[in-house]
């Protein structure tokens, strides 16, 4: 496992912002981005009536071109599972083709408000 981004602290505003790129070590075939979620616990993250769209943008060779690859759109505000939990995060996962000298990229897309977060992309 390696740690491209680790709870980076964002803070986004209306708008689009771009993260990285980053390299991507080699052999790892396994990408989860998430974004840190307001609970109770964490009054001040990501507000009701902030909604994000994530892009993430992978390149095989070496960051010459890019192909959007995965992401997701969330509104902010205290998600309640199924089970009746408060949601830390939103997350996504796929896999990522094999190769070297691969890269990643991000962006982040905000509207509603100022995306106050953290931001760990993660890969195996």
């Amino acid at each position: 496992m390696a740690l491209l981004i680790d709870h980076k602290s964002i803070n986004v505003p209306v708008g689009e912002r771009d993260f990285g790129p980053v390299t991507i070590p080699d052999g790892l075939l396994k990408v989860t981005l998430r974004l840190a979620r307001r609970t109770t616990a964490a009054p001040t993250l990501w507000a009701a009536g902030v909604t994000v769209k994530l892009d993430s943008w992978c390149s095989l060779d070496g960051g010459v071109t890019w192909l959007q690859w995965l992401g997701f759109g969330a509104p902010g505000g205290i998600h309640v599972k199924g089970d009746g939990n408060e949601a830390v995060e939103s997350t996504v996962t796929s896999e990522l083709p094999a190769g070297i000298g691969r890269q990643m990229k991000l962006t982040a897309t905000v509207t509603g408000g100022t995306l106050v977060s953290q931001l760990t992309v993660e890969v195996v």
